[in-house]
């Protein structure tokens, strides 16, 4: 049976000499490069993930080892789940900047974007995840890590009720 269905498929493929091959050839090698792709981004995204999250285990393991004081009851709240609410964070841009790059490259290989606006709005989107991914990335280690968090760039924002 798989023999009938890949000879009747075979036969309706466009042959060498027919007129529609002068397309085949940049048709098959955009599909080529979009499978690729789409499949290096689904590498890849896991893997930034992962990483992330040892360098979240291996700070978090060294600021338990390393403890520091805390003066009010809030400040050890805040220790305690701000860095879930920061490998969230991280966590959803990587999904987001995964999603609006295979968008993007999607859109550029089969040159079918809807319009100029949604080109430029996905770009947007992928420039402030990957923005988000770097800073809450970098805010992590600095609120965690015992002796960065007295640095002026930690103190940033909600993470530090003075001390």
């Amino acid at each position: 049976m798989s023999a009938t269905i890949t000879s009747s498929v075979v036969s309706q493929m466009p042959s060498a000499s027919s007129p529609a091959s002068g397309n085949a050839a940049p048709l098959e090698q955009t599909g080529y490069l979009s499978t690729t792709i789409t499949s290096i981004i689904a590498c890849l995204t896991p893997m930034l993930a992962l990483m992330y999250l040892c360098m979240l285990s291996w700070t978090y393991r060294y600021a338990q080892r390393n403890p520091r004081t805390f003066s009010k009851a809030s400040s050890m709240l805040l220790q305690r789940y701000t860095p879930i609410v920061y490998a969230f964070m991280v966590l959803s841009s990587l999904a987001e900047v995964a999603v609006a790059s295979w968008l993007l490259l999607q859109y550029r290989f089969h040159q079918n974007f809807p319009a100029v606006k949604t080109r430029t709005g996905t770009q947007l989107l992928l420039f402030a995840a990957c923005w988000t991914v770097l800073t809450a990335g970098a805010y992590t280690v600095l609120f965690l890590h015992p002796t960065w968090y007295r640095h002026q760039i930690s103190s940033v924002g909600a993470q530090r009720y003075g001390s």
